[in-house]
């Protein structure tokens, strides 16, 4: 899958939430991308609820992310593009947060499994 405007990573968000973890697929970020201020983190709990019962209240993402070298700038206050992943790798994505004391990461490839 392309990842080529902030729209198709609302697609995706939407997809994990209504229980399509992606498992094994591959996401390649092929621009420079800036999250909309009211973004909501990919995976989320079934519920609602901050509960995740052992990982059963959970539509997590579980792709694989290649952020192509490419920049993905989240909002001053915003939120981060993932919120729950199990058994997910990110690499190549460079994270740029806007804030009044500036920070800027790189991620050169993170695995594993967290929720």
């Amino acid at each position: 899958y392309l990842i080529k405007e902030a729209s198709d990573y609302q697609k995706l968000y939407e997809a994990v939430a209504q229980g399509e973890a992606f498992e094994g697929c591959y996401f390649r970020q092929e621009a420079d991308i800036t999250l909309p201020e009211d973004w909501k983190p990919i995976g989320v709990t079934k519920d609602g609820t901050a509960n995740l019962q052992n990982g059963n209240n959970l539509y997590a993402f579980s792709g694989i992310l290649d952020g192509n070298n490419k920049t993905l700038t989240i909002p001053e206050g915003g939120r981060p593009l993932l919120g729950y992943v199990q058994n997910t790798e990110v690499r190549n994505l460079n994270i740029f947060k806007r804030s009044k004391s500036c920070c800027r990461h790189s991620c050169n490839n993170i695995r594993g499994q967290m929720y």
